[in-house]
This record gives structure tokens, C-alpha cells and sequence, in this order.
């Protein structure tokens, strides 16, 4: 199903680099220069600042993965009379302003470009592009080695991993608290008695593994 579009107020953003800008050749009726170029965010709530001189615009980015299916854009040009085409997932350019307002983004990889252009039909050569990916699945972790079920050791040594890129992991021991942890995780001093070990993953969009594996 195809994102439906929309202009609203933005919010929460992360920083971005800007697309370059470009000076066309004088217009003949006005003899003056257009600069062009256009930067974004996703979402989006600042008030960018300006880079000295350049005239680019900066602002921040948002995070490469998410759990969120929408998103808002917003992008700017020096030009304050220039017009914005963006599109969606190598969709057709099409008319838009800023801030766009992106719903129902399925899960997995997104795209969205945008380009300026001026009253003298000069365009943008260098669209500005933001890639980000939607993610709302928990990632998985598995416990590759521990101790036996029976032993005499009063330490412990538990390995551990995560297929998902950017997993982050936290365990505990027990009924305890869980603390941010990562492989191999080690343990001694046990005391005489039945003990149990529980790790869970955290990537990067954000998503907690609902099941975390046991060790025990």
C-alpha cells in the first residue's frame, strides 16, 4: 500500500547533511543568479541554523532504523521563492512543500529525495536524500555456551549473540536486576544451590526481545 502524503507541524528530528548547492547561469530578464539547494529531516522540529557564508542549510538527522511507519520531512532552500518535487521509494517526483508528512511506511528500507527549483527553470542536479529503515521486530538472542546443568564450579561463564546488527544486551542472574552486559558474561563466587541466567537484546530501532533465552 502506498504511504499517504500530507503537510503537518514537525517533530522530534536528527541531524543531516544538506545537499549542494548550485548557482545557475543569470537570468536574462532579472540579471541575477539563483542558488539552489535543499536539506532535510525525519522527523523534524527544530529551527535549522545557518552555516556561515555557504548559505546550506544543517539540521539534524534521524536515526537509521525506527520503530515509527511514519515520519515527517522537512527541507529548505536559500531561494525563498524556490519549489520542491519529492518523491518516495523511487516514485514519481511530484509537487510538494515542506514539512511533507510521511504514514503507513511498511517495514524495511525507505528512501525519500527531494530537489529545488526556480522561477527560471533551473533544477536542483543533486537531490537531497534521506534513507532509513522501519523496524518492529524484536530482535532474538541465543545462548551458545554455559555451564552444565550439574557442576562443582562456583563460577560461570555464559557466551552469547544476536544475528540483528547493532544489538545491544543486558542479563541478570537469578532474580536480580538486569544490567547492560556483553559476551562472554562471567560470574563467581556462586553460592551452593540451583542458579538461573537470562540475557535479552535490544537493536537499534529500539525493539526489546519479548522472550529472552534461559540459561540455567
Amino acid at each position: 500500500m502506498r504511504p499517504t502524503h500530507a503537510s503537518s507541524a514537525a517533530s522530534t528530528a536528527a541531524r543531516s547533511s544538506p545537499a549542494a548547492c548550485h548557482t545557475s547561469s543569470p537570468d536574462s530578464r532579472t540579471a541575477s543568479t539563483a542558488s539552489l539547494c535543499a536539506s532535510w529531516i525525519s522527523p523534524a522540529t527544530s529551527t535549522p541554523p545557518r552555516r556561515g557564508g555557504s548559505g546550506r542549510t544543517t539540521r539534524r538527522r534521524p536515526r537509521a532504523a525506527t520503530r515509527r511507519s511514519s515520519a515527517t520531512i522537512a527541507f529548505s532552500s536559500p531561494d525563498s521563492a524556490a519549489t520542491f518535487r519529492c518523491r518516495l521509494d523511487g516514485g514519481e517526483l511530484e509537487p510538494c512543500a515542506s514539512p511533507r508528512e510521511l504514514a503507513g511506511l511498511a517495514e524495511g528500507e525507505h528512501t525519500f529525495e527531494v530537489e529545488a527549483g526556480d522561477r527560471a527553470g533551473n533544477v536542483d542536479s543533486s537531490p537531497a536524500v534521506h534513507r532509513w529503515k522501519v523496524d518492529t521486530t524484536p530482535p532474538q538472542t541465543v545462548i551458545t555456551s554455559g555451564p552444565a546443568a550439574l557442576t562443582k564450579s562456583t563460577s560461570a561463564s555464559f557466551e552469547f549473540s544476536s544475528k540483528e546488527p547493532g544489538t545491544t544486551f543486558k542479563c541478570r542472574r537469578d532474580t536480580g536486576a538486569y544490567s547492560s552486559c556483553t559476551s562472554p558474561k562471567r560470574y563467581g563466587s556462586l553460592t551452593e544451590g540451583p542458579h538461573s541466567f537470562e540475557v535479552r537484546a535490544t537493536d537499534a530501532a529500539g525493539n526489546v526481545e519479548t522472550t529472552p533465552p534461559t540459561g540455567k
